[in-house]
């Protein structure tokens, strides 16, 4: 898209930019705005404009142009927050993480270190001869200032904690050299002394103090839950277990939930008040208490990993793509403001992404709230090329008010944000839209309807329900939706089912909805609470296709002779003949049949006679290298065979078409395996659907 140096246009009334929809008269300098339709004069740079010589912010083709705004540059600043309570070896791969992640940073940006167990260290990063470091108590929660005050921390005059990359690299590197697990004695029956939330705190508050306003991120790797002090999830002691969705479904057992959930809202809020991210790196085998903490990653805008172990590889790759540079540059920007500006026909009820709200008022906001609403602007303080934030309206006119036939309403985004080299850029993009009354042309409304997109603004809205409502309320919620909606464009005879059709548009929707409803986001069985705050995290921020990964995963088959070919997401998919290749965004499922698992077993591959039956095993690898290549967080790979324990991973997602009380025969006359259900399939999902449309219900 066109990069213009120069300051945009404005509006002298309404402050919208000068956009594709503007008249102007290019005799007089003057254009007016589609918003207010007030009058402004173009400005100097312009004076040349011209019917055949317009300028790029006034073409059709281009709905988005981006401005570099005339402000002074600074680079951003990285805070690596470590938690060193985990083995030596669990440490040992973090430690080559962040070593790489170094190298990868532009050589002006700043960097600072925290690790925290038992106590919080924050390190000196300017000398080289002597490890120097500042050590606060884990369990107290100093304000700004007292932090400020002990640090002695100046934002005119700089701060040996935040340093260059090309003036610190040699003692960072020396800093995590020797940097080994939390030397505090444990106690018998006794978890680690952990610090998370002290460590945060104190991050957040350096930042706030050095870098007010300006980009930064704060990276923290955790690998247990915080033991100790402000933000503790868990007691020490072993006695004490972490709650599970049970408890937080009968509050109770939730002793110390409410409190830390509180302590780490008010955190992410000063955090994002000063334009600060806050990445959240979470390896290990139990949970660590993301549920209380989701809002620090949500409203600033952050990544998150959720894995077992820093050694593994969906931790490794997914960290280091953080990083990777296109063009030389970060795929991150950094301190985003969005801010939403409608005509007077339709105005915004609010946004669910990961964002926070400035509680700024105009014309453009309506009184209906969904989401995070109440405001025509938010802060988005980490943002990369797939951040995705829904937005939602409402019709001001639809009470009683004819629709304007062939007007078009303009609504106008501005996103402002830091761009990895420091400077600061606004993006404009300008949309025009037409009117279509529901009540009398369903045609054209129809024809309009992007079912895909649908299913994800559903999908948002279902998850942020969860978070006030009962699931079973929500599920219902989605049900009468679904409902409303085919019996509004659906083509039937009333009373009479068998007469049901949908147009192409619509025909998918229905069954989004019914993997929606099975889907990780709101069935919560076989997922701790913190798997749960982690996927609807994930969504909340992936765009359309990848939130439709997430909601109906594909499915491709693997066969001889024939080029991978994407199937049903069906139970009957499965032959055993064929290999399958799952992919539910997370994790890559690859499963052989039963019979491609015989011949593997056999080492038919390993023959050269048999060499087409080894390219059908290798077949596979390149799909998931590619998607691997392409997302973040990287998924993890599993393979496996028919009929194994791990087949359920596959099995589980696959719409229970065969499901019955007894046996299934699956391998080709050979015995077959028993495969219960007590989902509802999706042919008995429709059947019910269109009885209760065609009745009107």
């Amino acid at each position: 898209m066109p990069l213009l140096n120069c300051e945009p246009c404005a509006c002298t009334k309404c402050g919208a930019i000068l956009n594709p929809y503007s008249r102007v008269n290019f005799q007089e300098k003057l254009w007016v705005c589609p918003f207010c339709l007030e009058c402004s004069y173009l400005p100097p740079r312009l004076v040349n404009a011209a019917d055949d010589n317009i300028p790029q912010e006034l073409q059709a083709c281009w709905s988005t142009v981006e401005y570099l705004l005339p402000t002074q540059s600074t680079p951003p600043a990285f805070f690596y927050v470590v938690d060193i309570c985990m083995p030596a070896e669990e440490l040992q791969a973090l430690k080559e993480s962040i070593l790489l992640s170094i190298t990868q940073l532009p050589s002006d940006s700043y960097v600072g270190l925290i690790t925290f167990g038992t106590v919080v260290q924050v390190y000196d990063l300017t000398s080289t001869d002597i490890t120097k470091s500042h050590v606060f108590s884990g369990t107290k929660d100093l304000t700004v200032e007292q932090v400020a005050e002990m640090l002695r921390l100046d934002p005119r005059g700089g701060s040996p904690l935040l340093c260059q990359v090309q003036q610190c690299d040699v003692a960072l590197q020396t800093i995590l050299d020797e940097l080994v697990p939390d030397p505090w004695p444990l106690q018998e029956g006794c978890r680690a002394l952990r610090s998370t939330g002290a460590a945060l705190s104190t991050a957040v508050s350096i930042l706030e103090c050095l870098m007010p306003n300006l980009g930064a991120r704060i990276m923290l790797f955790i690998n247990g839950p915080c033991t100790q002090g402000p933000g503790m999830v868990l007691g020490s002691n072993l006695q004490e277990t972490m709650r599970a969705h049970v408890n937080i479904e009968t509050n109770t057992q939730l002793k110390h939930f409410s409190r830390a959930q509180k302590y780490y809202q008010a955190l992410a809020r000063r955090a994002a008040g000063k334009g600060h991210c806050i990445d959240a790196f979470m390896c290990a085998r139990d949970q660590i208490g993301f549920l209380e903490m989701r809002d620090l990653v949500e409203c600033t805008g952050g990544l998150t990993v959720l894995t077992d172990s820093f050694t593994q590889e969906v931790f490794k790759l997914s960290f280091s793509k953080m990083f990777d540079s296109t063009q030389r540059e970060l795929d991150m920007a950094f301190n985003g403001i969005l801010t939403v500006q409608t005509g007077k026909e339709f105005k915004v009820a609010g946004a669910l992404g990961h964002c926070v709200s400035l509680e700024r008022k105009s014309p453009s906001v309506c009184d209906y709230e969904v989401g995070i609403g109440g405001t025509c602007a938010w802060k988005m303080c980490g943002l990369n090329s797939t951040t995705t934030v829904a937005l939602f309206y409402e019709i001001t006119n639809q009470h009683g008010v004819e629709v304007p036939q062939g007007s078009f309403p303009v609504v106008q985004l501005r996103t402002e944000y830091t761009h990895p080299s420091g400077r600061r850029i606004l993006r404009v993009t300008t949309h025009a839209y037409q009117w279509a009354d529901p009540a009398k042309d369903l045609v054209d409304t129809g024809a309009s309807f992007d079912q895909e997109t649908a299913a994800c603004l559903v999908a948002r809205l279902a998850v942020h329900k969860t978070a006030t409502e009962e699931l079973v309320d929500t599920l219902r919620w989605i049900d009468r939706t679904l409902i409303r909606l085919v019996t509004k464009f659906a083509t039937y005879t009333k009373g009479d089912a068998s007469t049901f059709a949908l147009s192409r548009n619509f025909s998918l929707f229905p069954q989004f909805m019914f993997y929606l409803r099975r889907s990780r986001f709101l069935r919560l069985f076989n997922h701790t609470p913190d798997e749960t705050a982690y996927f609807r995290t994930v969504l909340n921020r992936e765009t359309v296709l990848n939130m439709l990964t997430m909601i109906q995963p594909s499915l491709l088959t693997y066969q001889f002779g024939q080029p991978p070919t994407p199937s049903l997401l069906d139970y009957s998919s499965i032959n055993p003949e064929h290999i399958l290749l799952l992919d539910n965004y997370f994790r890559l499922v690859v499963m052989h049949g039963t019979t491609v698992a015989f011949w593997r077993s056999q080492g038919y591959q390993n023959e050269p006679s048999h060499a087409h039956f080894k390219a059908l095993l290798e077949a596979p690898n390149k799909d998931i290298q590619d998607i691997v290549q392409e997302r973040f967080p990287v998924p993890s790979v599993l393979i496996c065979d028919q009929n194994s324990s791990q087949a359920r991973f596959v099995v589980s997602q696959l719409n229970p078409s065969l499901a019955q009380q007894s046996r299934v025969d699956t391998s080709g006359g050979a015995p077959g395996e028993n495969y219960f259900s007590d989902d509802v399939t999706l042919k008995k999902f429709m059947d019910y659907l269109m009885t209760l449309a065609v009745q009107g219900q």
